[in-house]
């Protein structure tokens, strides 16, 4: 690539209007030296300007590129976080249920001992009671 210092040579006294004046006066056809130095550095300086401009073309087509990355993986993490969202929600109900039939379970459960236990005074009761009744018709006979 070309850079200040391949035009830092150039002597400000001369320009082209004296080297084509040269060149008329003495009738020769070839190009003077500071022509042709600046030739060789305007075709650096395109050769410079065409490389500059197929990298920029390749980098906005990569920054295009990455761009639509970018949004494809956008698009992939808010659907993974609504579906992290929603598991969240899932178990948040699931332990709800499950702390509710707890509770019933805990709920029957006592239920059902103060079931048996009243039925285990009720069997003492009448074994008592049959007991006095059997022990009565014993010493009546």
């Amino acid at each position: 690539m070309a850079t200040k210092g391949d035009f830092d040579g150039a002597k400000p006294e001369e320009n082209d209007s004296s080297c084509l004046k040269v060149n008329e006066e003495v009738n020769d056809s070839k190009p003077c030296s500071l022509c042709i130095e600046r030739e060789v550095d305007f075709d650096n300086l395109l050769i410079d300007s065409n490389y500059l401009s197929q990298k920029c073309i390749l980098l906005k087509n990569q920054l295009l590129e990455i761009k639509k990355e970018n949004e494809r993986l956008q698009i992939l993490n808010d659907k993974y976080f609504k579906s992290i969202q929603e598991l969240q929600y899932s178990h948040l109900k699931f332990f709800e249920q499950q702390n509710v039939i707890k509770e019933k379970l805990v709920t029957f459960q006592l239920q059902e001992c103060s079931k048996i236990n009243e039925e285990k005074v009720v069997l003492k009761e009448d074994v008592l009671e049959l007991k006095n009744d059997i022990t009565s018709s014993v010493k009546s006979t």
